[in-house]
Parts: C-alpha cells; sequence; structure tokens
C-alpha cells in the first residue's frame, strides 16, 4: 500500500495476534497497514502478555500497546471479538483492522456485529478518501477488483480484515521508534467465548 496524501486524525486499532510471545507476520503487516492510514496513534492490542515484542510493534509503527490476557481463551473469535470490543469503548478509534485468515475473518464479522459497524473482508488495499476509508479486495478468483467506502466513526468504527501479505510490514523504522509500555485491557468475555 503506498504512501497517503490523506489520513485519519482519529487513531487506527490493530489486533496484533501472536506467535507464541511474539507478534505474527500478520501483526507487523497490520501495524504497517494502519500507520499509512491515520495521522493518529496506532493501537496495538494483543491477546496475550509480549515477552520481547513490543520493538518490533514499535518498529512497525505502533505507538500505543493494550495487552488483553484472555488466557486459553485467546485462540477463539469470540474473545478476540470482545478484545477488540472493550478496546474500541476505551481507545475510540476511527478504524479497527485484523488479519484476514479465517480466524480473523470471524473475529471481525463478530466485532461489527457488537459494534453496530461494517465489517469487510478480505481487504488487499485501503486508502482514506474523503474521510472514508476505501478498502479494495478482489474477487472472482483475483480477476476482479471491487472498492468500497467505509466511514471512519470513532463511535462505531468499521473493521476490516486484510489479506495476509498484502502489506510489506515495515522494519527499518526501529531507530526512531519510542519504545511500548504495555497497558492491561480488562475484557469481559462473553459466555460463546468461555
Amino acid at each position: 500500500m503506498p504512501a497517503m496524501s490523506e489520513a485519519l486524525d482519529a487513531p487506527v486499532l490493530v489486533l496484533a495476534d501472536l506467535d507464541g510471545a511474539r507478534p505474527a507476520d500478520t501483526a507487523l503487516e497490520l501495524v504497517t497497514a494502519a500507520r499509512a492510514l491515520t495521522a493518529g496513534d496506532v493501537i496495538a492490542l494483543t491477546p496475550g502478555p509480549l515477552e520481547a515484542g513490543a520493538p518490533a510493534l514499535a518498529a512497525a509503527g505502533a505507538t500505543r500497546l493494550l495487552v488483553a490476557d484472555l488466557g486459553g481463551e485467546r485462540a477463539q473469535a469470540a474473545a478476540g471479538a470482545d478484545a477488540v470490543v472493550a478496546a474500541v469503548r476505551e481507545t475510540a478509534p476511527g478504524a479497527v483492522l485484523v488479519a484476514g485468515d479465517y480466524r480473523g475473518k470471524e473475529t471481525a464479522g463478530r466485532a461489527a456485529v457488537l459494534l453496530d459497524s461494517a465489517c469487510v473482508s478480505d481487504v488487499a488495499d485501503l486508502r482514506v478518501a474523503g474521510g472514508a476509508i476505501r478498502a479494495s479486495r478482489l474477487v472472482l478468483s483475483g480477476s476482479w477488483s471491487t472498492t468500497m467506502a467505509v466511514a471512519a466513526s470513532a463511535g462505531r468504527p468499521p473493521v476490516l480484515a486484510v489479506r495476509p501479505g498484502a502489506v510489506e510490514a515495515a522494519s527499518d523504522a526501529a531507530d526512531g521508534a519510542a519504545p511500548l509500555t504495555a497497558e492491561a485491557l480488562d475484557v469481559a468475555v462473553s459466555p460463546e467465548a468461555a
């Protein structure tokens, strides 16, 4: 995704999945995409504690780190959606990005329903135009591209499931990246996730 001339003023929330106790590659890709969408904060939300991954998230562009310790439930889409909803209520982002894998798409859909907002899956490209997010996705086995606009709203942010590999993760910005301090996020896990 190329650099944009227009950006959101509101922060962008990223559900940063973990590979063990480190950010998954898709998490770094999503943080990079979020950095290109906003002039505000990029908030990384992890579904469990990080041991040494905060510098990688900061290098990719994260400016704030929320940790929702979901315990053994962190692999469940319903628990991830509950964490996203709790983070949205605390941070009022203009958009939420999640990985467009099987679990991420389910998380995105459930979070969008709980937030009464829009959901777009299989996003291949994101841009900001006229204060709205324009999400492009490939359809018909990749032979056609379609673009839709979703309003960026702090009260009901769109939840966008971005295809893995759609963005190249930034990693060379570590020199100027401020260190991230993990902030605990309390999440009320729904019965569906328990």
